[in-house]
């Protein structure tokens, strides 16, 4: 079923039906004990009562960590979700943080001894702020973002050298554009170019760059211009004391999604259908179809978004999610 939560359970009587088969597909059948515990918010004593319920108390170990792995990836996965609609006006409030329960990651420290660090900084700081939380456990690590999505498995067990994963990207671009030597090492990068590879994906760091990035990150971090800055810029400033190399894949294996345009190039179904009620407002205030409003791009005070800005047949809007006024350019 995969989404088998509480309010897709009808009961009629002493029948139960279960309601609702749009994302029905052959699936492993344990994602639905999963996606019934996190809709229900269930805490780890309810998650393991509902699964030794289910098996009569003979679950396997392996199984219950599996459940509880699809519970943390449904988590994140929700949780991005409300991120993305807040973009756009829809705040989620609590709902967000309810489903992204990351306690349910702490089983991997019981289990698999995997070390679980929080960053307190993260909705103050840009992403140079992660790495820093976790100075100390940088050695041979590889470095991953929320937003990356891998169509095949990148992770090597044995890497030589540092890199940034790279793809090429045809036509003008907005990304960052990589310039290497001959050996491939990285010496500059640019944000916009044309017929250029680009920064896209994951990166590995070896324990020799992870030291030199953490005495510089350390000097650096408390001073107020470094609150903005991206791991990456911190890394360009100083590319002569940190030596990377680019690693080619194709264009099919590595995405990314910083926007909605973006995810409509990757999903067709999200250019009729944004799933966002203020951009149906909006749509339907401008008399246009959800596909006509394009180029969205979020307006941020003091790090806040407080909006975006559009263009719909070829006139530019903006839109304040406070005062819900739209606004023509």
């Amino acid at each position: 079923h995969i989404d088998s939560i509480p309010d897709n359970f009808l009961i009629v009587d002493k029948d139960v039906h279960l309601i609702d088969w749009e994302y029905a597909g052959m699936q492993d059948p344990h994602v639905d004990i999963a996606m019934f515990s996190i809709y229900s918010l269930y805490d780890r004593a309810q998650t393991d009562f509902l699964i030794d319920s289910y098996f009569k108390g003979e679950c396997t170990l392996e199984t219950r960590m599996k459940i509880y792995a699809y519970m943390a990836v449904a988590g994140l996965l929700w949780s991005n979700w409300c991120e993305f609609k807040l973009m756009f006006g829809e705040d989620f409030g609590e709902y967000s943080l309810k489903r992204y329960k990351s306690e349910l990651f702490y089983y991997l420290k019981e289990k698999l001894c995997v070390k679980i660090i929080e960053n307190s900084d993260y909705n103050k700081r840009n992403n140079s702020s992660s790495l820093y939380a976790v100075r100390d456990q940088l050695k041979n690590t590889y470095i991953c973002s929320a937003d990356n999505y891998f169509t095949e498995n990148v992770f090597e067990t044995v890497v030589d050298d540092s890199y940034y994963s790279s793809v090429f990207e045809q036509g003008q671009t907005d990304e960052w554009c990589i310039k290497t030597d001959d050996s491939g090492v990285i010496q500059a990068a640019d944000i916009g170019g044309f017929d250029c590879w680009v920064m896209l994906g994951h990166v590995f760091f070896s324990e020799e760059f992870s030291k030199t990035f953490v005495e510089i990150l350390e000097s650096i971090y408390e001073q107020p211009e470094t609150y903005d800055m991206l791991w990456e810029d911190i890394y360009l400033n100083h590319i002569d004391e940190l030596t990377m190399y680019i690693k080619k894949y194709k264009r099919e294996v590595i995405f990314e999604f910083d926007t909605l345009d973006e995810l409509r190039e990757f999903d067709h179904d999200y250019i009729t259908q944004s799933c966002s009620i203020i951009i149906k407002e909006i749509a339907k205030k401008l008399d246009v179809s959800e596909s006509d409003v394009i180029k969205i791009k979020p307006i941020s005070d003091n790090g806040t978004t407080i909006g975006f800005d559009f263009t719909a047949l070829e006139k530019s809007y903006s839109y304040n999610y406070d005062t819900k006024q739209l606004l023509q350019k």
